[in-house]
């Protein structure tokens, strides 16, 4: 039984269970909820599912984050001896700095166009998960895009400008 009611629901539960069993004393009334709640039973599974999605893809997120990070600053570790020649023959700080950014912003850009054509593949199959919201979105990928290419930019660019501030003897002395 459905009732409508204009004042709050749960006042009305006492109310309604005492027509009915004034009405038919045999019939059992039970399980007297607002429509709010059945509809949030029902969407329960949907939501958790939703919850652990989102929980695990900004695990992922992070993950991807910590990983870009390190191999920004792996490659420029690698490359110090590289960065000391450079300094040596007479390149500016500023142009190393700018040589290596140019470079990782290069590696992201293509990394996200490939993870963002992923992305749209497979967005399909989560759009019957989502509601009120599109699986395109632009301005999550918009978003996501950006924060990458600054921790690439941040990434790349603290180690960049340790390297280039050593002094290039030293670099090259070291191995």
């Amino acid at each position: 039984m459905i009732a409508r009611t204009k004042g709050e629901p749960a006042e009305m539960a006492q109310a309604i269970r005492r027509e009915v069993l004034q009405a038919d004393n045999s019939q059992p009334v039970w399980n007297i909820q607002t429509m709010t709640e059945t509809v949030n039973a029902s969407l329960a599974k949907e939501r958790f599912t939703l919850f652990l999605m989102a929980v695990f893809a900004g695990v992922a997120f992070l993950l991807a984050l910590i990983g870009l990070t390190g191999v920004m600053t792996y490659t420029v570790s690698q490359r110090t001896r590289e960065i000391g020649i450079r300094m040596a023959v007479g390149a500016r700080p500023m142009d190393v700095l700018l040589m290596i950014e140019r470079q990782g912003i290069q590696l992201v850009a293509i990394g996200l166009v490939i993870g963002t054509g992923i992305s749209l593949i497979l967005a399909r199959s989560i759009s019957t998960l989502l509601y009120s919201t599109s699986a395109y979105d632009p301005i999550v990928f918009t978003a996501m895009s950006a924060v990458f290419l600054v921790t690439a930019l941040i990434s790349g660019w603290i180690p960049a400008r340790r390297a280039a501030g050593i002094d290039p003897a030293i670099t090259l002395r070291a191995d």
